[in-house]
């Protein structure tokens, strides 16, 4: 394992025993994502898309002409309209929800989506709303509400499927519309436009004809009333008259002032007043005629001005009209010749997603597991080297203990009676088949005396190979005033064998005869190795106590079962009671890498 694999927690045989050992699991967390992209690949209906394209040119309509002239020059203030806001404008107009309504209503919803109306969709849709108002958790809509819901689902549908691309750095529009029938898309797309081209002119013509035409209206009504006031006073008062009658009314006046003269009279005086105010009364109906006159003539003149007004907002709008035309078609609507490849995508994104599903299944895998794997990760997790590895398989053990032998060589230590600790954090982890065949393998060195001391919990399997299993312990002989040399059996010229303690429950005598540096001298005088086989520090502590008077311990620890806590706890108890730790054994280890791949590692 190099240092960059290290760092990263992770090595590539980490990696392929992940892959190995969980391969059911990863193939499983890829091929249910995917079999579900495949099936709905089958089950989606696959949609025609027809294209179409529009170029925006700079036209009359993107210039305002404001009603008021520049006062010094006389000419109009025209006001342009910027490039960038114009093709947004136009792109906001074909993605507005009224032309979309009105295609819909145009095309029917029937033509366009019939998925709303019929079909597996739209029966599981009305069922579960019958299960609904069934249970009284749904309310019928009215005809006119469930309308509209129905006319509002297809104009979102109708939103979904169109797609309205404004090029970069250019004025052409991209038009696309999806439908599983591709004469159906094209003509949805066809009709859009035909909605579209009407919308933009009702938008960018400006009012000036209506305005003028009601100004003209209106002064043609004060026309007309002010013309049927002036009838209406000239025959009331019959004005045609008035100049005959004053003519007569001037004479009698002038005859009455002469007799006047001649003769003094109440009555001539009185007939000379009287027609003194007929001829006041005259004026003014005069006055007021005139008045009328003028009053008509001003409206006539208004009628006019606004009459002429009229005609020239009419004729530039109808010049506005035809010149509002600076969106051209480029290609018209046109019938796909097959379909988007909906299926192909749906694949592709299963396919992502499968990978994805894999990667996250492994993460939790690595992230909940604490177990060890191998040895690198033995070392990671320990910062102590792994001695040997054996197999789960014991078939091949005598080549593992070989390597464990040599390992422990290198460490071991000057003169006779090298005494070595194996210890395990937890029961069931093989501490004594480890023992007992790393005594033997190291029995089997030339005049090497071993002898194995089993004082763990006490199993008759390691005694298969004996011809009597030992009755009495150490202790028991110590406590006995025996010679405790008496409990060792002897398997063969180099390997012996004892136990530490057969009876149960004497804690004191048993820490007592630990640190008893008079037994474990006569040991070391009268073998050259001792291997104890002590119990797992969760059944007592007295390993620990034995690993503190041994030259070194070995830390034995089940491949896949032993947490990483756990481990770490029996490290940091060992290094606080002041052992020699040598190393670890990972024991029950799974080979899960092929051979020829991990040859090649």
């Amino acid at each position: 394992m190099n240092q960059q694999e290290a760092e990263s927690g992770l090595s590539r045989r980490e990696l392929l025993i992940l892959f190995y050992k969980y391969r059911r699991s990863l193939f499983l967390a890829f091929a249910i994502p995917f079999a579900l992209a495949i099936l709905a690949a089958c089950l989606v209906t696959p949609r025609y898309k027809a294209e179409s394209t529009l170029i925006v040119r700079l036209g009359a309509e993107y210039v305002y002409h404001p009603e008021v002239s520049d006062i010094q020059s006389g000419n109009s203030n025209i006001i342009p309209f910027n490039p960038v806001q114009i093709f947004k404008s136009e792109v906001a107009i074909l993605n507005s929800d009224d032309l979309h309504e009105k295609v819909v209503q145009s095309m029917g919803i029937s033509t366009l989506f019939p998925e709303l109306v019929s079909g597996m969709s739209f029966t599981f849709h009305q069922s579960l709303n019958a299960a609904l108002m069934d249970m009284g958790l749904f309310d019928k809509p009215a005809p006119e509400e469930a309308r509209r819901i129905r006319l509002a689902q297809a104009v979102n549908l109708f939103d979904k499927r169109l797609d309205v691309l404004l090029d970069k750095d250019s004025a052409v529009i991209s038009l696309t519309f999806e439908n599983r029938d591709p004469l159906v898309a094209a003509r949805a797309l066809d009709t859009l436009l035909a909605v579209y081209l009407e919308a933009r002119k009702a938008l960018y013509r400006e009012p000036r004809a209506e305005l003028a035409q009601a100004e003209m209206q209106a002064s043609q009504a004060q026309a007309v009333a002010a013309e049927q006031a002036m009838e209406e006073f000239k025959h009331q008062y019959q004005i045609h008259a008035l100049e005959e009658e004053r003519e007569e009314v001037l004479e009698r006046r002038n005859a009455a002032e002469e007799q006047a003269l001649v003769i003094s009279s109440p009555e001539l005086k009185e007939k000379i007043a009287a027609y003194n105010e007929r001829l006041d009364h005259i004026d003014s109906l005069e006055r007021d005629f005139r008045m009328k006159q003028k009053e008509a003539q001003i409206a006539e003149d208004s009628y006019a001005l606004y009459s002429h007004k009229y005609e020239e907002a009419k004729a530039m709008e109808d010049l506005e009209r035809a010149r509002a035309d600076s969106v051209r078609i480029i290609q018209k609507p046109s019938v796909p010749a097959d379909h988007s490849p909906i299926r192909g995508e749906i694949m592709l994104a299963g396919a992502f997603l499968s990978v994805m599903s894999v990667f996250l299944v492994a993460a939790c895998i690595r992230f909940f597991e604490s177990s060890f794997h191998t040895a690198e990760n033995v070392e990671r997790v320990t910062r102590l080297p792994v001695l040997a590895v054996q197999r789960q398989s014991r078939k091949k053990s005598l080549e593992n203990m070989r390597s464990l032998v040599h390992r422990l060589n290198r460490v071991a230590y000057e003169g006779q009676g090298r005494i070595i600790t194996f210890i395990s954090a937890r029961s069931g982890e093989g501490t004594s088949h480890v023992a007992w065949d790393y005594a033997r393998m190291l029995a089997e060195e030339p005049g090497r005396r071993v002898l194995l001391v089993d004082a763990g919990r006490f199993s008759t399997k390691p005694y298969r190979d004996c011809d009597r299993i030992p009755e009495t312990g150490l202790v028991e002989k110590i406590i006995a005033g025996r010679n405790f040399l008496e409990a060792i059996y002897k398997m063969s010229n180099s390997l012996s064998v004892c136990r530490f303690i057969v009876e149960e429950g004497r804690h004191s005598q048993v820490r007592h005869a630990i640190g008893d540096a008079g037994l474990w001298k006569t040991l070391r005088a009268a073998f050259d190795s001792i291997v104890i086989d002590v119990s797992s520090l969760q059944s007592s502590f007295s390993g620990v106590m034995f690993a503190a008077m041994s030259d070194a311990a070995v830390m034995v620890i089940e491949a896949e079962k032993t947490p990483h806590a756990v481990v770490k706890h029996l490290r940091d108890t060992l290094l606080n009671a002041e052992v020699k730790i040598a190393g670890t054994f990972l024991n029950k280890y799974r080979h899960y890498i092929p051979q020829r791949v991990y040859k090649r590692l």
